[in-house]
């Protein structure tokens, strides 16, 4: 029985120090760093992009409503 109660113990100390080793099943090999300059998208293509993306939808939108209306006998 007292064997029993070590082992558990003896168990329970190894996992609570395997969950604060932080290199416990991988190791770091390079660690990360902070590139110098961004990496594309730009954020000004992206708004030129939805800029003009929008305005296509838009004009697109109204010419399937325009001609929706005039085909029903609308206007």
């Amino acid at each position: 029985m007292f064997y029993e109660l070590m082992q558990s113990q003896t168990q329970t100390i190894m996992l609570a120090r395997a969950r604060f080793r932080v290199e416990y099943i991988f190791k770091v090999i390079d660690p990360p760093v902070v590139p110098e300059e961004k990496e594309q998208p730009k954020r000004s293509q992206i708004v030129f992009l939805g800029v003009i993306l929008g305005m296509f939808l838009g004009v697109f939108c109204l010419l399937i409503r325009h001609y929706s209306l005039d085909s029903r006998g609308g206007k």
